[in-house]
């Protein structure tokens, strides 16, 4: 009656596995609080699917053009995942359903040099504003969902090799650790689901596989670790995940001849019309309901039209190198919109797990096929530790249940890319992301385990140490840098608007935005000093137009003796660019002429439109008192006395 351990220790297994759950969350945290809301692959358009369902109650319908659809650009996606994550947003009021996000016209993919898709708003500052927090509410299903991936793939692991627990631990924490799973973790997305339930299927195919024979039981005793449920259970649960899953994501559809293939070894035609009638039956409908909507059993004209991209070269090799780069980046460690990446080191670190996993394999063939020193080759050979767990089982049958328990994990990965290239040549280029082979994560995390347990674990305990700090840093030190913040969270700029004042500038028909604050470094100036007053702006909706500041520091005859004319924040954050609710400090250098004479002047603070043949001349913008009524095209914010 002996527990199965670790070390020497006599750890429990499934304290370990307790051990790297807590090890993700502990990862996943910091992703969560690193990437800013809508600054991963398509999560503004999970989320308006998410806020779409909990206002509407309803599922989306596509319309050409895809503007005009119920969800712009993810309406063709099956509903499941957005469905869970629907009760975080169902609290929000009607008028609370809408992301109020503003376009960056920097972000590389238009040309320019930021990583940020969008704009960072104040209502992205905790404590955030109600669509916001609901928002991020949507982001933290990803980490239970993680969990339970870790989960399927411990089971996974244990199905394969009962007896090698490092085998498990390998594989969970290449899965735990993975920079690309932890990233995707923190998102609005129906990927982390889709992730989850292939690793289920997958330990459902291995427990259809493995099968328990009696000659097995015998073999192992009564504390056989292999499982017990009968095969029509299983297939009951395939049925069961492959609906979820195709009501998932349409990827899932690579899912279907894995799951088919094994239920037809295990269980012949019968079995497969069971599992094929659960599948059929439990995501059916929503495939009816796109023939009967659209005439397409996909419904991806929308997609065709918003997202499809520079088709793939096929012939070039250079395409094909560039492919595959981008692969390998997004499977491990590329964030953003696919367009933020790690250093040089932290992929060479991974194609290093990649290569000591192929070599470790090299060397379980090798043990297997090549006689030990000082023995012929007649003499019995130690298996390799993906088979030693088969050793008591009858010769004739060796063979066979090696290739047959390991065939699902061969065949997952080879169907998920094939998948992708299929997609590749319907979207383009932009098929190649790592994302998409998720639902094999699991089974090449176990290949990868399969090749690194060869290896001293004088080697691995490091490693996966290396591992950890990888996925640790890579919050800190490449993605929360990345993402400039020209807002203030409301209540500092409260704190730091410094001298109060009011003004409202605004055409009649607008809300347009509020200064609320003004302050003077030095607060005394000398003449030919440099006076730097900082402005602190609120925003009430968004801003269509590019406006300049202009500061004046007039004398008691009204004569302008000192100006600035610049837009906010030196030009890196116009007006154009605001989201409503923003708060930001905008401070303006005004440089006071030599001969200034000593006295008191008054600081003048207005908005204009440059004219392109006079750019100290243009359209002024109509100033409103806190009484709402009209002050002319500027406002007196006070005095500066001038020594």
């Amino acid at each position: 009656m002996g527990v199965r351990t670790l070390t020497r220790w006599s750890i429990p297994a499934w304290l370990w596995c307790v051990g790297v759950g807590l090890v993700f969350i502990g990862l996943a945290w910091p992703y969560q609080c690193a990437v800013p809301l809508g600054e991963g692959p398509d999560e503004p358009g999970h989320m308006r699917y998410v806020l779409f369902l909990a206002g509407e109650r309803r599922l989306p319908i596509q319309r050409q053009p895809s503007a005009l659809s119920d969800v712009p650009g993810e309406g063709h996606q099956p509903p499941l995942a957005y469905l869970l994550a629907a009760p975080t947003a169902a609290w929000l009021g009607p008028d609370q359903r809408t992301l109020h996000l503003t376009s960056n016209p920097r972000f590389t993919w238009s040309g320019g040099d930021q990583a940020a898709a969008f704009m960072r708003g104040s209502n992205q500052y905790p404590p955030r504003q109600d669509e916001m927090r609901a928002w991020q509410l949507a982001r933290l299903l990803g980490i239970p969902l993680g969990v339970l991936t870790l989960v399927w793939v411990w089971g996974s692991a244990r199905l394969l090799i009962p007896h090698d627990h490092w085998f498990a631990l390998l594989a969970t924490m290449l899965v735990a650790t993975l920079p690309q799973f932890l990233f995707t973790a923190a998102l609005v997305t129906n990927d982390t689901l889709l992730t989850m339930l292939s690793a289920a299927l997958l330990w459902v195919c291995l427990a259809l596989v493995r099968g328990n024979p009696p000659s097995a039981r015998a073999a192992h005793g009564a504390e056989s670790p292999l499982p017990t449920a009968h095969p029509r259970r299983l297939i009951i649960a395939a049925g069961l995940l492959g609906a979820l899953a195709l009501l998932t994501k349409q990827s899932a559809l690579l899912l279907l001849p894995l799951a088919a293939g094994v239920v037809w070894w295990r269980a012949g035609l019968r079995g497969v019309g069971l599992w094929a009638g659960i599948t059929a039956g439990g995501a059916g409908w929503w495939y009816l309901r796109n023939v009967w909507l659209y005439g397409d059993l996909l419904g991806v004209q929308s997609f065709r039209e918003s997202y499809t991209t520079a088709p793939m070269q096929w012939r070039e090799p250079a395409a094909w190198g560039a492919a595959i780069g981008q692969l390998f980046r997004s499977s491990t460690a590329l964030f953003g919109w696919v367009n933020l990446s790690a250093p040089s080191w932290v992929y060479a670190v991974y194609l290093g797990v990649v290569v000591a996993a192929m070599y470790g394999w090299l060397m379980q063939v090798q043990r297997r096929t090549a006689p030990l020193a000082g023995q012929s080759p007649s003499d019995p050979q130690p298996p390799p530790a993906v088979l030693r767990d088969l050793r008591g089982m009858p010769s004739s049958g060796l063979h066979r249940a090696a290739w047959g328990v390991w065939l699902p994990v061969l065949a997952l990965p080879l169907l998920a890319l094939i998948w992708l290239i299929g997609f590749a040549a319907v979207a383009g280029v932009v098929a190649w992301q790592g994302r998409l082979l998720f639902p094999a994560l699991a089974a090449g995390a176990l290949l990868l385990a399969g090749g690194l347990r060869a290896l001293p674990r004088l080697v691995l305990g490091p490693l996966l140490m290396l591992l950890i700090g990888v996925a640790a840093w890579l919050p800190y030190g490449i993605i929360a840098p990345a993402y400039q913040w020209y807002t203030l969270p409301p209540a500092q700029a409260q704190q730091q608007r410094g001298q109060p004042t009011y003004a409202r500038f605004a055409a009649a028909w607008e809300q347009g935005v509020e200064l609320h604050g003004w302050e003077l470094d030095p607060a005394v100036p000398r003449a030919g000093d440099d006076l730097h007053l900082s402005l602190t702006w609120h925003a009430l909706e968004p801003v269509p137009r590019d406006w300049t500041v202009f500061i004046h520091l007039v004398d008691h005859d009204d004569t302008i003796v000192a100006q600035s004319n610049s837009r906010p924040q030196q030009g890196q954050f116009p007006t154009t660019l605001w989201t409503a609710g923003d708060w930001l400090r905008d401070t303006h250098t005004i440089t006071l002429p030599a001969t200034l004479a000593p006295a008191t002047y008054t600081v003048r603070v207005g908005l204009y439109r440059p004219r392109q043949s006079d750019p100290r001349r243009g359209t002024r913008q109509q100033v409103w008192g806190a009484d709402g009524q009209p002050r002319g095209t500027y406002t007196d914010v006070g005095t500066v006395q001038v020594r």
